[in-house]
């Protein structure tokens, strides 16, 4: 398997992850002030979790594993969802011409935390996907981008604006004041230096 007949999207990788990390350290921030939508976002390893709070049903999870990505979502109001829970073979044409390193990530990490009762037992539940490597920052699906942001991968689709217009839309989205806005650039920054450690608040950082 080796994504030759898979559609290649549009999407760059190291703009997807920058998106991921600036709307998880916005949410960190700013959930003491909105409590109830503190399971939004959140992270497990390497692996980003992202619900709409407005009780569509649509969540997905975005693994970045070394050299890979992989996303999968679920919306609940998608007409793909009746053989979602129906056929337990489903899954094999999100995944179709796919590596199996990709489809391994896929089902130890990604597909975890999409897990769902269904006709046949608990097993994954997506209506979309899509995977790619950082070397070549590649993108692919059996989907076109038009296809996985209507069934669940809209989610995304403000994580992959640029910088400026992401921090726009988020502070508008949290009503966020100077000092906050202060901190989520700095933390940022910070993050995207050193990816892989523990960030640490200064007295001053606290304050804000």
């Amino acid at each position: 398997m080796n994504n030759k007949n898979c559609n290649i999207l549009n999407i760059d990788l190291i703009k997807l992850m920058e998106g991921c990390f600036l709307f998880s350290i916005a949410h960190a921030i700013m959930v003491s002030k909105y409590p109830l939508l503190s399971f939004e976002h959140s992270w497990d390893n390497f692996n980003y979790n992202i619900q709409d709070g407005s009780g569509n049903g649509k969540r997905g999870t975005i693994t970045f594993y070394n050299n890979y990505c992989v996303a999968a979502f679920r919306n609940e109001e998608s007409y793909r969802m009746e053989e979602v829970l129906n056929n337990c073979e489903y899954l094999k044409k999100y995944f179709y011409n796919c590596e199996d390193a990709i489809f391994e990530i896929a089902k130890n990490e990604t597909l975890q935390y999409l897990l769902d009762e269904t006709n046949y037992g608990i097993y994954p539940c997506i209506t979309s996907t899509f995977w790619g490597k950082f070397k070549n920052n590649e993108v692919y699906s059996n989907d076109t981008l038009n296809n996985i942001f209507s069934n669940g991968g809209d989610l995304i689709k403000e994580h992959l604006l640029n910088y400026n217009d992401i921090m726009n839309n988020l502070i508008y989205k949290y009503n966020m004041n100077n000092n906050q806005i202060i901190l989520l650039e700095k933390i940022f920054k910070t993050k995207m230096k050193e990816k892989n450690k523990p960030i640490f608040l200064s007295k001053d950082d606290v304050k804000l």
